[in-house]
This record gives structure tokens, sequence and C-alpha cells, in this order.
């Protein structure tokens, strides 16, 4: 990087040669030329991508519990490994993310279950699994009640 152009400059032309020269920077401990204000902001936006998309896969999986409950078949929820196994990774490699699961249940559900509305007998007005039970390969007997609450 030249001395004319100041770290927080080189933001705005070339993101790429601006990470690394953050990386040499905080390596050098010359912390007083670190661009703080966009390094903090790039930190921020991983940590929302992550959850955006554990959120994401999370609610897909959640669907394809849903819809083999209605249809009754649970043999599609063995199918997608490769779904279960990239949110698996995700929960491996942030754990604290899976604290915030729970929270994320009741809005997707609610929104599938109207659109599964032929199958509204069979769905609970809340939703009766837990996060242990969407994330598996299995789901409790389709004959047995459910279990209820929202860990």
């Amino acid at each position: 990087m030249s001395d004319s152009i100041t770290h927080a400059a080189l933001y705005d032309q070339d993101f790429i040669l601006w990470l690394q020269e953050a990386v040499r920077l905080l390596r050098e401990q010359r912390y007083a030329d670190m661009d703080w204000a966009h390094l903090f902001e790039e930190i921020e936006d991983i940590a929302s991508a992550e959850r955006r998309a554990l959120r994401k896969g999370f609610t897909k999986r959640l669907k394809l519990v849903m819809r083999c409950v209605c249809l009754r078949d649970p043999s599609p929820l063995r199918a997608v490994t490769f779904e279960r196994l990239q949110l698996e990774g995700c929960l491996k490699e942030s754990p604290s993310l899976r604290g915030s699961l729970a929270g994320l249940l009741p809005v997707p559900y609610l929104r599938y279950r109207r659109k599964l509305s032929r199958y509204m007998d069979l769905l609970p007005e809340e939703c009766p699994w837990t996060v242990e039970q969407i994330l598996g390969d299995t789901l409790p007997p389709l004959g047995q009640e459910p279990l209820h609450g929202n860990e």
C-alpha cells in the first residue's frame, strides 16, 4: 500500500487488497493505521450472514419436516442429508447460534402451516417439535402424540 493512500481509502478502491492490508497491519501491530470502522462493519456482516444462512437452512428443514408429517411419509427426511449436514456443520462451527433456533420456529411454522391448509388438522397451532427433532433424521412415529416445546 502506498503511503499516500490510507487504509480507510483503500476499502472503497480494492476490497481484497484492503483485507490483505488489514491482516498485515494487525500482524505488525500497527493499530493506529487500521481502518477500524470498516473492520468492525465487516465482522458484524460476517455474523449476520451466518445467522441468515442458518435461518434459511433451518426454515427449509422445518418445511420438509412439516411436509413429511402431512404426507405421512418420513422417508424424505433421510433423503435430504446434505442440507442437514450443512446445518450441523454451521452449528458445529458456531455453537452459539443453536440457541437462536428455537426463536426462529414460530414464524416459519405458522407461515408454512397456512400454506398446508388442507392438512391443518394434522398440524397443531404451535410447532410440536423441538429443534433437535427438526434437525434429526427421524420424526416421532406419525400416529404418536407429538412433543410440545420449542427448545
